[in-house]
């Protein structure tokens, strides 16, 4: 499938793929296609949890994952100059961007919404577990307006990498109930924040719709290269865990 029609199947109510990886360049891509990757997501590690690759970059992954993979791309935080934007005529199935310090913001629902202007369909919002320390409006007020302007999914993820992963600052109670309101208004429930391969099967046995990695498969952190035989094993652990009918595998 290409990706103007990956982005129509997701919209139209197919379920998406439970494992989410993110590359930094083209030979990451397709090495975690080749071990059964089915969503790829484009970003820099480097320039933070969401940090935006280049535009040559998201070219390439893009054509790699052309009827190969969905593809997410992100583009960093909301308030960032310059702002980070899409090449010309690409479509991804996913895109996002961070709300750090839009607390601070009165308009940052209007600027996210130009942001996002031209792929609604495709929007992502982000929530940050660590929301007070991003200063970041509150996950409650950002589920609501993601599905007051019809956003397919929300990511829970965290905004400062080197406190702890999602479990250090939520419980999986907590990431329940977040996941249950998400679900509740019609939209998927990404689950990422340095997540190990050991809370693979609880938090997809709990009901997230997908899982999405970067450090689990690399070599050493997540600014380091992605590593196969960890792809792989990772595929291989998601595939373990009986999928539900509202999240089952699309590709």
């Amino acid at each position: 499938m290409n990706l103007t029609q990956a982005a129509s199947v997701f919209v139209n109510g197919v379920s998406m793929p439970r494992l989410l990886v993110s590359v930094r360049n083209v030979a990451e891509a397709q090495m975690a296609i080749d071990e059964g990757v089915q969503l790829i997501d484009v970003k820099e590690p480097k320039a933070g949890s969401l940090g935006a690759a280049s535009v040559e970059s998201i070219r390439q992954v893009a054509a790699v994952c052309d009827r190969n993979a969905l593809l997410s791309v992100a583009l960093g935080e909301l308030l960032e100059i310059p702002e980070s934007h899409l090449p010309d005529g690409i479509f991804p199935t996913f895109v996002k961007c961070g709300l750090a310090g839009c607390c601070q913001e009165l308009h940052w629902t209007a600027l996210w919404e130009k942001r996002m202007e031209g792929h609604q369909q495709s929007a992502v919002a982000v929530v940050y577990a660590d929301w007070h320390g991003a200063k970041s409006p509150s996950p409650d007020t950002i589920v609501n307006h993601a599905a007051r302007v019809g956003c397919q999914a929300v990511l829970l993820d965290t905004f400062d990498k080197s406190k702890g992963n999602l479990l250090a600052h939520m419980t999986r109670d907590e990431i329940h109930r977040w996941m249950t309101m998400v679900q509740a208004s019609g939209m998927k429930a990404v689950v990422a924040g340095s997540l190990t391969q050991s809370l693979i099967a609880p938090l997809l046995e709990d009901g997230v719709d997908c899982i999405a990695l970067r450090g689990a498969a690399c070599r050493g952190s997540r600014t380091g290269g992605l590593d196969r035989d960890k792809l792989g094993q990772l595929v291989r652990e998601v595939a373990s865990v009986p999928a539900s009918g509202s999240n089952s595998l699309t590709a």
